[in-house]
This record gives structure tokens, C-alpha cells and sequence, in this order.
């Protein structure tokens, strides 16, 4: 179904970006000289790990921290290792209602690597994308903490999360698939340190966001493989229509993260997607743009990381190479498209994606465009 608001004649996503600095477009830094921009930079990352937990645990909620995930140490399952398969079964009406596939990620229906998820009533539905596995065709209700069940308003998937919203926008996030002894059970923890703090909250302004897990490869701007530590990233559009900001739940809760946006930030974009560390715009005249950009490939991860940006070439044991990789623009699409996109992982290497955009062609059928990352 199309959404209400038709963009302008298509064309799908151009090399250029920025790296931990300001976009040129800020309006903080606009008429402002490069020495004033430098001499009052943003926060960078390390000059916040300190803050104090933005929230303290609410004790009348206490199943909101007691799972597991995205801790580096084991503890005991405290009751939410089944939260995905250990739900009732939706009844045959409901079953029926809901989608048979979802195609396409929104904040009420999402995907990652191994299930389909909707939002309803207030919950969450999954189904497996397996059609081996035992409940394959058949939708299951998500077990939820006590304080989140029937309050949901906002969902997001990739890789092997799954993210909710409550009503106060607080995340809750979900391993969905069990990797060792640590990495199930709801959460509401986020923030340095390594995911211990009180929490995190979506900024009222967002327009759109989209959770992304990389546990994989990407190619430098030299050409060479690397293969950073699993990190989670949530990407969000905010309400001026420029401003791509990120939120990773092993930093500090400070909105000091940013994704310049294409066009050295001067582009009004109108919907957001992402996954595996990519991050999809379409702009309001409807260009589609892509950038691999989270906090460990821009560059800022010098605690775990070892960067350059002099010619790693001949280097015993080369270093990453920076600047990181920029925007691309994709082809035009051949008719008319929404704000509605999509953005998908297909493989381990970060340039197996899969874009899609909600629109309509010229026999003004509708449905959705879809290209592979790298296809002309």
C-alpha cells in the first residue's frame, strides 16, 4: 500500500560524508569560521565516558534488567531465554490477519537473519523465516517484561535483535537468537560502560529509526578486509529533516554521534532504513543514498582500534585506513516512490544488502523497488 505523501519522480542513492566533525550545513557552525569551528568542537566519545546513568532501574519493573543481553560475562537465565518461542501461538483469526511475509521494515513490522516480527495491541508477533522450522506459517506472541506487555509502540530488527519502544520511547532490546550463556532476556540496560548503564531514550524529534547489528566483514578505503567486533547501532532521522544521528548502547548517552548527511549535510531527506553498519536515505526528491558509518568504522574506536589515515601500503601490519567509506548514490528508479525504504543483510561482508523502496510504476502498479547494494 502506498503511503499518502508520493515523493518526486525517483532516483535511488554519491560518494561525499563527513568523519566526527560537524556537517558544513550545521546551523551551529553555518557563517562560522574553520578556526571557530575547531576551537568549539562536539563532544567527541571519549570526552563523556564518565557521565553518571542518565536512569536508575524502576523497582516496580524489575524484569526490565534482568536479561542478559549484550553482556560480556555469564549469568544465570532469569526467565526470558524463551521470549521468542516460548509465547502462545496467535489463534487462527489473528494468524489469518496477519502478514504471511514481511517485505518490507516499518516501525510496527521488521525482520532480522532468523524471524519476522509484528507490532499488535501493544505486542509483538513473531514467526521463523525458516519454513523447516516446526512454527513455520504460524505467528507466536513475544513474552515481554511486565512493565512493556500491552505498551509497545515502536519496533525494529536486524541481525539477531529485535528493539521496542515504550510509551517514554525508552529501548528495550531482545537477543533473539541464544549465543552462549549471556545473550537472551529482555533488556532496558544501555550505555557506557559496555552496556551497563540505566538506560536510553528515543529524542522526541526523531521522525525515523532503524536498528542495525554488523557481526561480519567490511572493506576499508584501501581495499583491506576488517573485522571489528559485533556492534549494535540505532540510526535515527531527526526532526529537521538533515540530521542523522546515531546511538550505540556501549556509549555514553550524550546525542554526540552523527552521520553527515549526503551532500556535506545539505540534503532535506524524508525516510531512513539500515542494517549491518549501513545506513539507507531517500531524499524528498526522492534520491536514495547509502553509507557504511558507525562509530568503530568512522574512526572513533582508537580504545579497541588501531586507525591511520597515512598509506597503509607496504605496512607490515597495516592499520585501518581512514577517511571511512563515503556516500553512494544508486541509479534512478524507473517511476514514482515513497519515503517508505528498506534495508536488509544478505551475507557476512557489508556490501551483501539488499535495498528496497516502497512505489509505483509507470501502469501505476504498486508495490516495491528492489536492487542489490552494488547492482548498476
Amino acid at each position: 500500500m502506498l503511503l499518502p505523501r508520493l515523493l518526486a519522480k525517483s532516483s535511488l542513492f554519491v560518494l561525499m560524508g563527513g568523519l566526527l566533525t560537524a556537517c558544513p550545513s550545521d546551523p551551529a557552525v553555518q557563517g562560522a569560521s574553520r578556526a571557530e569551528a575547531v576551537a568549539e568542537p562536539r563532544p567527541a566519545a571519549m570526552d563523556t565516558l564518565s557521565a553518571a546513568p542518565r536512569d536508575l532501574p524502576d523497582p516496580l519493573c524489575p524484569f526490565d534488567n534482568l536479561g542478559t543481553t549484550g553482556l560480556l560475562v555469564s549469568l544465570p537465565d532469569l526467565g526470558y531465554a524463551d521470549a521468542v518461542s516460548g509465547g502462545a501461538l496467535a489463534d487462527e483469526e489473528l494468524n489469518r490477519r496477519l502478514p504471511q511475509q514481511v517485505w518490507l521494515r516499518t516501525a510496527r513490522q521488521s525482520f532480522n537473519s532468523e524471524r519476522a516480527f509484528v507490532l499488535h495491541e501493544g505486542g509483538i508477533l513473531s514467526r521463523p523465516l525458516d519454513p523447516e522450522h516446526p512454527d513455520a506459517g504460524h505467528w507466536r506472541h513475544v513474552l515481554l517484561p511486565s512493565c512493556l506487555e500491552g505498551q509497545v509502540q515502536a519496533i525494529s530488527a536486524d541481525g539477531t535483535l529485535l528493539l521496542a519502544l515504550d510509551p517514554e520511547g525508552w529501548i528495550y532490546t531482545l537477543q533473539t537468537e541464544q549465543y552462549g550463556p549471556s545473550s537472551h532476556g529482555w533488556t532496558r540496560r544501555w550505555g557506557a560502560y559496555f552496556w551497563t548503564d540505566g538506560g536510553e531514550q528515543m529524542p522526541e524529534d526523531v521522525q525515523a529509526w532503524a536498528a542495525s547489528e554488523f557481526e561480519g566483514i567490511y572493506i576499508d578505503s584501501a581495499g583491506r578486509e576488517q573485522d571489528p567486533a559485533g556492534i549494535l547501532t540505532v540510526y535515527t532521522l531527526r526532526g529537521n529533516d538533515w540530521q542523522l544521528s546515531y546511538m550505540d548502547p556501549w556509549l555514553p548517552s550524550d546525542e554526540s554521534r552523527e552521520v553527515c548527511g549526503p551532500e556535506r549535510g545539505s540534503l532535506a531527506i524524508a525516510g531512513l532504513s539500515g542494517s549491518g553498519s549501513q545506513v539507507m536515505v531517500i531524499s524528498k526528491e526522492g534520491r536514495v543514498f547509502t553509507r557504511l558509518h558507525e562509530f568503530d568504522i568512522s574512526g572513533a574506536n582508537t580504545m579497541f582500534l588501531d586507525y591511520s589515515w597515512q598509506d597503509q601500503e607496504g605496512v607490515a601490519e597495516p592499520k585501518i585506513q581512514l577517511p571511512g567509506p563515503e556516500w553512494m548514490e544508486h541509479p534512478p528508479l524507473p517511476g514514482e516512490a515513497t519515503n517508505l525504504i528498506s534495508l536488509h543483510a544478505t551475507g557476512v561482508y557489508s556490501n551483501q544488502r539488499v535495498l528496497r523502496v516502497e512505489g509505483r510504476n509507470a501502469q501505476g502498479r504498486s508495490g516495491f523497488w528492489e536492487k542489490a547494494l552494488e547492482a548498476a
